[in-house]
């Protein structure tokens, strides 16, 4: 498992740099959403905030046409749309430092723009509750980005209703 892991940050590495061919590369490799996904959840800081620097690159929403979209929303899909995946931002998120929460939020919102890698309600109501927390504790760029990706799970009804919920009883709370 460890060698996977240093395989995995090794990668992440190389190639987290900011060059069209690289991220074509990797979006490719089917292997990169599992690699990727173990890096995150490998515990070692780096690895955490690079993977989660990473995935939140490639899967960004970008404007106007682009010629790696079909690309990309498979590499999203593929990255954002798995339970493990979902786990390990969420747990990034809660717990990490401020840059690996503003990565993490940046992810999750990736995760729920239209069209959403993921159906979002599919997402457990603890997901929803852990974000709102974050929000109601976390400040600046954090809270912005958090912001961000609870508009963007908002987009679904059934969400807004339980966002508006909870965010009524910690205001209430705090």
């Amino acid at each position: 498992d460890a060698p996977q892991r240093e395989q995995a940050c090794g990668a992440l590495r190389m190639l987290a740099h900011e060059c069209d061919d690289n991220a074509a590369a990797i979006m490719r490799d089917p292997s990169a959403p599992p690699s990727l996904l173990l890096a995150a959840s490998s515990g070692t800081y780096d690895a955490l905030l690079q993977a989660l620097a990473l995935v939140a690159e490639l899967t960004r929403p970008r404007a106007g046409p682009d010629e790696d979209g079909d690309m990309r929303a498979v590499f999203r899909r593929q990255a954002l749309g798995q339970d493990a995946a979902l786990d390990a931002i969420v747990r990034a998120l809660s717990l990490g430092t401020t840059e690996v929460k503003v990565q993490a939020a940046l992810c999750l919102r990736n995760a729920f723009v239209p069209p959403p890698a993921m159906d979002p309600g599919r997402v457990p109501a603890g997901v929803v509750g852990t974000v709102v927390r974050v929000l109601k504790d976390s400040g600046g760029s954090v809270r912005l980005r958090v912001l961000d990706a609870l508009r963007a799970l908002c987009h679904d009804p059934r969400k807004r209703r339980e966002v508006g919920a909870l965010a009524g009883v910690y205001s209430s709370i705090g």
